[in-house]
């Protein structure tokens, strides 16, 4: 009973930790909420000594970004919260035990069986970049126009996936509603597409297109971040057809980022789509 506890204590604040991003963020509670989440995270086991190496790395990674540094160093701290990043969305680093919430299983019979997770490695992608570098609304009159673009480019991507999803032969309509996915629906929100999105438009993205600084630079960002996403997708369903079906979502959640000029954007595209194909279509795709 102590061990649920303890881990429901880290979790719950590594959750408080992101939302205050967007409220708290200069007056930095959001840190205070993730150190007494380590804690209790360490109490309960989810993580060890050895995860403060690369969290800790990452998070001076940040810093130098933030200091508005330019040269060899700041392009290597660069270099490093992106590989840090890529190898926390892995699950590559010792340190961290993410508690299943379902074992290795299919969630409808024609589906590759998948384990959904309740990830504490993934969520430091996010923190560490919204907390120091990444650009949010600060602003309440800037939410309505942001919703509505945001809305309106959600329709567009959603139709297009969907008629990608068929085209190339990825699954089929599979209305389904176990209890696991509603449970699921704030883990995937918080824990992964927030964080996720942060790392790869708000960071990677932008980024890229300030490094480069010409024309081209948004276009070539878009491919590059895109070829990431894809293949950060692959232990999800191991085809070239889904491969390809990632890179055009990663395309479409990138367009939300520009359009709108904010991750929330692409947060907010990402996740209506992600809704749709959780419940409505093969998650993640035919075996």
């Amino acid at each position: 009973m102590t061990l649920v506890l303890y881990q429901s204590i880290s979790y719950v604040l590594l959750g408080l930790t992101t939302i205050s991003l967007w409220f708290y963020r200069a007056k930095f509670i959001w840190p205070i909420c993730l150190i007494i989440s380590l804690f209790f995270a360490l109490l309960a086991g989810l993580i060890t000594a050895k995860a403060f190496i690369p969290l800790g790395v990452l998070c001076l990674c940040y810093i130098i970004l933030a200091n508005d540094m330019h040269g060899f160093f700041h392009m290597l701290a660069a270099i490093i919260a992106a590989g840090i990043s890529f190898g926390l969305m892995w699950h590559l680093f010792y340190g961290f035990d993410n508690l299943p919430l379902t074992p290795n299983q299919p969630l409808s019979p024609n589906a590759f069986p998948i384990t959904l997770q309740i990830p504490y490695d993934i969520p430091f992608v996010g923190i560490f970049a919204i907390g120091f570098y990444v650009k949010l609304i600060d602003k309440a009159d800037e939410w309505p126009p942001l919703w509505i673009k945001s809305l309106l480019w959600s329709i567009l991507t959603t139709a297009i996936c969907i008629i990608l999803f068929f085209s190339m032969k990825l699954g089929a309509m599979d209305l389904k509603a176990p209890l696991v996915l509603f449970a699921y629906i704030p883990i995937l929100f918080f824990f992964i597409i927030i964080p996720e999105e942060a790392f790869y438009r708000g960071f990677l993205q932008e980024a890229i297109t300030r490094k480069l600084n010409n024309k081209l630079a948004p276009f070539l960002a878009l491919l590059v971040v895109g070829l990431l996403f894809a293949i950060t997708r692959i232990p999800l369903a191991p085809t070239l057809s889904f491969f390809f079906f990632s890179f055009f979502q990663s395309l479409f959640y990138s367009g939300a980022y520009y359009l709108t000029g904010f991750i929330e954007g692409a947060i907010i595209t990402r996740s209506i789509f992600t809704l749709i194909h959780l419940f409505l279509l093969t998650y993640p795709s035919f075996t």
